[in-house]
């Protein structure tokens, strides 16, 4: 174990003072329970020493100097020493995170199949797994926003929620982002960390874009952008499963705003990216949580000291064992009672 001296110090070196009080024990026992104290007045000083059983007595090891010897370790264990800094304690898999997802008509197309709406819900559950033991919560929005799911690190329980989500359950058409970003930001602002806000959305309201981006300013969460469609887009299904028709019979074409999804995120500089058919996507949105997550608690967190006390409790367990020798307690008492001569 190294120890870096420039950096040594006590965390509360008020303790130290506790190595006085050992000190002035000794003395103090010495002094009382030396023999010549007594008898100094009575028996000539040149003749007191022949008659000492043990003129010597007064610089063995007594039990008094293992009182203070512990007492010193006692008082450096206390004290804290440390010479190292130590990281907060993160964990890559708490950082809190709350899902906006869009539940407009255009999120049935099938241009990622099975829908875009399913492929989102898949991305959240596996999300989830990845985020094992982190708090999840769930939004929705299409012309309203709603809260679905609170925080929560129970997959099944977001599960349960996530695969009865339906287009139709939405009261209003429209693209209301700027709803769900206060909806998610109100479930965040409960959370101790600094959270992450993740829109799954296939498009966005370009009136919404100067207020979105306000607003972003004004919170500490990390916004992110997932991107479902392609750029041909794709008929949108209907609840029957069957493609939904126009008057004319035509299919009708679920559209993907790519170029206003891009607008938002160059205004509001929200990291954008799309789903992707392997996992590199829910990554990337746990990787981007986490590091918002951490540079928002380093900006924030006091400098901790890693604490070296701890080691000191071994050897001072051994000098309590010591205590148990037989007859230690009652030589200390009777020895500074009285003094042992001829």
């Amino acid at each position: 174990m190294d120890i870096n001296l420039d950096a040594f110090h006590f965390l509360r070196p008020h303790w130290l003072w506790l190595i006085a009080v050992a000190a002035v024990l000794v003395v103090l026992w010495h002094a009382l329970s030396d023999p010549r104290r007594r008898w100094r007045g009575i028996i000539a000083p040149h003749l007191l020493t022949h008659l000492l059983v043990d003129p010597h007595r007064f610089w063995r090891v007594r039990p008094v100097h293992l009182t203070a010897l512990t007492l010193t370790v006692l008082a450096v264990a206390a004290a804290g020493p440390t010479w190292e800094q130590e990281a907060p304690p993160f964990s890559q898999d708490t950082a809190p995170l709350v899902v906006a997802l869009d539940l407009s008509a255009s999120m049935n197309a099938t241009d990622i199949p099975p829908t875009r709406l399913d492929r989102c819900k898949q991305k959240i559950k596996e999300l989830m797994k990845l985020r094992n033991g982190a708090r999840t919560g769930l939004v929705v929005y299409a012309g309203t926003a709603h809260m679905v799911v609170p925080p929560t690190d129970d997959p099944d329980f977001m599960g349960l929620f996530l695969d009865a989500l339906d287009t139709s359950l939405m009261p209003r058409a429209g693209k209301n982002a700027l709803g769900a970003l206060q909806q998610a930001d109100h479930l965040l602002s409960k959370e101790p960390a600094a959270g992450t806000i993740v829109f799954c959305t296939d498009g966005f309201d370009r009136n919404q874009i100067p207020a979105f981006a306000k607003a972003i300013g004004q919170q500490r969460a990390l916004v992110l952008l997932l991107a479902v469609g392609t750029a041909r887009g794709g008929p949108l299904r209907s609840q029957n499963g069957g493609v939904v028709t126009d008057s004319a019979g035509h299919p009708q074409q679920g559209k993907f705003d790519l170029a206003a999804l891009q607008a938002a995120a160059a205004a509001a500089d929200a990291p954008l990216t799309s789903v992707r058919l392997d996992d590199d996507d829910v990554a990337w949105v746990q990787r981007r949580a986490v590091s918002h997550m951490q540079a928002a608690e380093e900006r924030n967190a006091q400098v901790r000291w890693k604490e070296a006390g701890y080691y000191l409790c071994f050897p001072l367990a051994l000098l309590a064992a010591l205590w148990f020798r037989r007859g230690w307690v009652g030589s200390l008492a009777a020895r500074t009672a009285a003094g042992r001569f001829v």
